[in-house]
């Protein structure tokens, strides 16, 4: 869950723009592609191997939990600061470890 909630902001931070000009995330930048892809790839890697075949469902509702952070940061605020990719962290996690405990309960 750890590994998994990692990767969305990542993925967060190179979909959406900066929302303020003079914030530190703009001055920070975005990441290209093959970052992001490495980010995603190592996470999914990481999760197989510690929680297996549960691992494709915390996979799910952490992607979810992240969309959904992202959608409302970009209808509230235009875009992604240091505190959406916090809290696109915690949302992913939190998502991820319900799947866990749905699955294994």
């Amino acid at each position: 869950a750890g590994a998994l909630s990692r990767a969305p902001m990542v993925v967060v931070m190179a979909a959406l723009p900066p929302a303020r000009d003079g914030g530190l995330s703009r001055s920070v930048g975005r990441p290209e592609a093959p970052a992001t892809w490495a980010a995603v790839g190592a996470a999914l890697v990481v999760a197989l191997l510690a929680a297996g075949p549960a691992s494709l469902l915390m996979t799910l509702w952490a992607g979810l939990g992240a969309v959904l952070v992202a959608a409302l940061a970009r209808a509230r605020i235009g875009g992604q600061t240091g505190d959406i990719l916090g809290a696109t962290q915690q949302v992913a996690e939190v998502a991820a470890l319900l799947a866990a405990v749905a699955l294994w309960a």
